[in-house]
């Protein structure tokens, strides 16, 4: 998406980018150059950023209601039979449903509390999944 992104900039238009926005930091960075020197708008599809409740749990906690959070536990998942979808089994693809859905997961975190001090994770794996 980092090439088609690009061009669109280049071309004078503001952009809403599909995640992941590019395979890596390298593409990444290229697209924030871009907005840089052709002076343009990128949106990456993160929607649940701005759904009212998640604006009502961002002050919430940025204005303290409930305390100093000290630990944060997350859990993201697909649809019943979604990873089985097409958009989720895109040849070359850097992760699936991890990418599509936990995206979204990590982009709250980091916008209610910040880069983490420290993290640990777990991703299940289905004993009888027969995926290819």
């Amino acid at each position: 998406m980092a090439d088609l992104t690009i061009a669109a900039l280049q071309a004078g238009k503001a952009v809403l980018v599909e995640k992941p926005a590019g395979r890596g930091v390298a593409d990444t960075q290229r697209i924030v150059e871009a907005v840089n020197e052709y002076n343009g708008f990128v949106q990456v599809g993160y929607c649940w950023r701005f759904a009212p409740s998640i604006n009502v749990m961002h002050d919430v906690i940025q204005q303290g209601k409930i305390g100093k959070v000290l630990q944060i536990r997350a859990h993201a998942g697909c649809s019943h039979n979604e990873a089985e979808t097409a958009h989720m089994r895109q040849p070359g693809d850097l992760g699936g449903a991890f990418f599509v859905i936990g995206c979204h997961l990590f982009d709250r975190v980091l916008h209610h509390f910040g880069m983490p001090k420290s993290v640990n994770a777990r991703i299940t794996k289905f004993k009888d999944f027969k995926g290819e």
